[in-house]
């Protein structure tokens, strides 16, 4: 391979996916912290996600429904709208994520009732979908992000173009 080989396979992440890059930099929020929200600390985030990690492997969910559903409790967790949220609150804004990213990766998404089943009691189907919407809203509707694994399948993807096979 010679210099002008290396030159033009020179590439940027802007090669593999424009939308995907142009989507996660708009939707991610620069910064995020747990010291913003007033009643929830990292702990109570890590044990949600652990219990959504537990949900969708019973439900046999795709691994990028489980992603994406942590990936938009963050972004919400990380919005204004959710800074006063309750931790009787939590499990059910984890349910509302993973309703949504659900409804994105799956061909039959998780139902509302199931959802609220496995909480135990902690959350209610109304509670469920107010949330919902209340997420959307947060985010302006703008989450549609890519999770780390689709990421790294692009990535990988284009390193196998790039050494050959």
């Amino acid at each position: 391979m010679d210099e002008d080989d290396e030159e033009s396979s020179s590439w940027t992440c802007l090669d593999v996916d424009p939308w995907a890059l142009w989507s996660q930099r708009n939707a991610v929020p620069p910064t995020y912290t747990m010291d913003r929200l007033e009643l929830i600390n990292s702990r109570m985030r890590t044990i949600v996600v652990e219990w959504i990690a537990d949900v969708c492997t019973e439900f046999r969910q795709h691994h990028e429904t489980m992603l994406l559903s942590v990936v938009l409790l963050d972004l919400c967790l990380s919005t204004g709208e959710f800074v006063m949220l309750k931790t009787s609150e939590l499990q059910a804004l984890a349910c509302a994520s993973m309703y949504l990213a659900s409804k994105f990766h799956e061909i039959y998404h998780m139902s509302v009732d199931d959802l609220a089943n496995m909480t135990a009691g902690g959350a209610t189907r109304q509670q469920i979908v107010a949330l919902e919407a209340r997420m959307l809203k947060a985010c302006a509707f703008n989450v549609c992000v890519s999770s780390p694994q689709k990421w790294v399948a692009l990535w990988s993807a284009r390193l196998v173009l790039l050494l050959g096979d």
